[in-house]
This record gives structure tokens, C-alpha cells and sequence, in this order.
């Protein structure tokens, strides 16, 4: 067994097609078809199940990445302890935020990485509350920043900001006369939301249910993009935080009214295993830096964790 046929087997258990690891490994498909039954061989088991959309672990498949994973991390840090430059950590790091935040952080933390760590390799996850947990629990993720994510056993949980909430509307819209709406008072509001698994729509439901009353959800969408151009059309309001509508409120496309009394707080999760380990470290303190400039630039409103 190689430490290439390893590496080789975790790329496609996180691209979840040999296509896909393939583009990202620089390697051709076909080798990678070869160095992954050659492994199956060796191990006399079968790693992954093929289906029309990719790969899938078979259940030894996900018991071998949760070693080969470890074993690449031991050998990462075997390495950054023995380099003469112990101020450069080498090896890989993902990441992962919804695509509302991502767009904000991704390209700051890719930007201090490249200038600074290049001898770490990063990637990163979109995605929603639960396919970054379900990435955290399979160690495809490393890091993320999620809405108020739940306490985990085996995660470290670290609030990073806290930002302001508003109900969000057409630009001509009258309905806007107050400076702040309490949730009791959106009834009369349809909204387009994110639909009711996303972190911060369990955050409205729950302050709703306290209040006594129901939101009047007119269409649970999946992308942001698609609940904003839903607003400007009339069709629908929006409860957005403040980062999703940054560049809107500055050029003032939308009528907002702040919501009183909540807000959303985005949180570092990070696998406690990863205490110490020098990849983690410097990357997770470049994720606290790229956010505490984005507070600085006003991305999140006035408000901090």
C-alpha cells in the first residue's frame, strides 16, 4: 500500500466522482480506476459503489478514509515539526460556509494563504447546514463557519460575529414605515425563505413559535440569488442578515426593516482532533482575521459575538 494510493482515495471520496478528482488531482482518470482497485485489491474489500452521479463509500470505504485521513494528517504534521521552516506548515486544508458568507470569506482567506502559507493546499465547501455538518462528521470538511450550529461531541465551537436581521422588500414597496418590525407582526408578510432545515429559518421558526404566531412561507428556494430577485419582483419579502444584502443596502435596491430582537451568529466549528495540528491552526486564525475585516468593512452591520 502506497501513501499516493491514499491520497489518491481520499481526492475521490471528497469529489465524490473519479471525473471530478481526476480535474483536481491533475491525474488521469484512468490511473486513478487503477491505483483505486489495486487498493481494493490489497484490502480485499470494495471501497466504493459506483451510480449514474459518481462514487459512494461502501461502509468499509467509509471506515478506510476515516484512517487513510488520519494517516495523511500524522504524516503532514511528522513533516511540519521536521521542516527547517517551521513558520511554513504544509499540507491540506477545506473549509466550508454557506454560499451567502462564502462569497464574502473565501477569497480573503484564499488571498492570505496564498500569500503567506503556499505550501498549503485549500479547498473549499458551499453548502448548507447539513451537508456541512454531514462533511464535518465524514472529515471531507475541516473547518467550517456555520449559523448556530448545535454543540457536537468530538467539535470545538467558537461564536465569530453576530449580525443584524431584516424583513426585506421591493424597493417601491409602502409597507415599510418603521425603522424595526417584531416577528409577531410578519404574519401578513410572504416570504421566500431558504426552507425550514437551513440554521437561520430554524432560528425565525423558533422566535416565531415563542411569539405565538407562524411565518407565512410563500416559497422555501435554494438560492439566495433566486429569494433576492423574488423580492425585487414583488413576489415575496425576505428575513436576510445583513451580509446577504451588503451591497444592496449601500446602493439602496431594497426597502429593509430591521427585526427587533434577533440575530444571526455565525460560529467556527472545528474538529477537536485538529487541536495543534499546524494547518488547522493557521488557518483557523486567518478565518478569525478575514472576519473580524470583514466587521471592520461593515459586511456584518454593528454588531459582533
Amino acid at each position: 500500500m502506497e501513501l499516493r494510493q491514499l491520497r489518491y482515495f481520499v481526492e475521490i471520496a471528497a469529489a465524490g466522482s473519479l471525473r471530478e478528482a481526476s480535474n483536481r488531482l491533475h491525474v488521469a482518470q484512468p490511473a486513478l480506476t487503477r491505483h483505486l482497485r489495486s487498493l481494493e485489491g490489497e484490502l480485499g474489500v470494495e471501497l466504493c459503489a459506483r451510480h449514474a452521479r459518481g462514487i459512494r463509500l461502501t461502509p468499509a470505504g467509509t471506515r478506510f478514509l476515516d484512517h487513510a485521513t488520519a494517516i495523511i494528517r500524522q504524516l503532514n504534521e511528522i513533516r511540519s515539526l521536521v521542516s527547517e521552516d517551521v513558520e511554513s506548515p504544509s499540507g491540506i486544508a477545506t473549509i466550508g460556509a454557506p454560499g451567502s458568507l462564502g462569497r464574502h470569506l473565501f477569497g480573503g482567506v484564499a488571498n492570505s494563504i496564498e500569500k503567506n502559507f503556499s505550501r498549503i493546499a485549500l479547498r473549499v465547501v458551499e453548502g448548507g447546514a447539513y451537508t456541512l455538518l454531514a462533511a464535518l462528521d465524514s472529515r471531507r470538511v475541516d473547518i467550517a463557519v456555520m449559523v448556530d450550529p448545535d454543540s457536537r461531541t468530538g467539535f470545538t465551537l467558537e461564536p465569530l460575529v453576530t449580525e443584524p436581521v431584516y424583513l426585506v422588500g421591493g424597493r417601491s414597496d409602502e409597507r415599510f414605515s418603521a425603522e424595526n418590525i417584531e416577528i409577531s407582526e410578519l404574519q401578513p408578510f410572504p416570504l421566500a425563505t431558504f426552507g425550514r432545515a437551513s440554521g437561520p429559518q430554524k432560528i425565525f421558526d423558533h422566535a416565531a413559535a415563542k411569539a405565538g404566531v407562524s411565518l407565512n412561507i410563500a416559497y422555501e428556494l435554494e438560492s439566495l440569488d433566486v429569494i433576492k430577485d423574488f423580492v425585487r419582483r414583488g413576489l415575496a419579502y425576505a428575513l436576510l442578515p445583513h451580509s446577504s444584502i451588503f451591497e444592496e443596502l449601500k446602493n439602496h435596491k431594497f426597502n429593509v426593516t430591521r427585526l427587533n430582537g434577533i440575530g444571526i451568529t455565525r460560529t467556527l466549528i472545528m474538529r477537536e482532533d485538529l487541536a495543534g495540528d499546524p494547518v488547522a491552526e493557521v488557518v483557523s486564525e486567518i478565518i478569525r482575521k478575514e472576519i473580524n475585516s470583514l466587521i471592520s468593512s461593515g459586511v456584518f452591520g454593528q454588531e459582533s459575538a
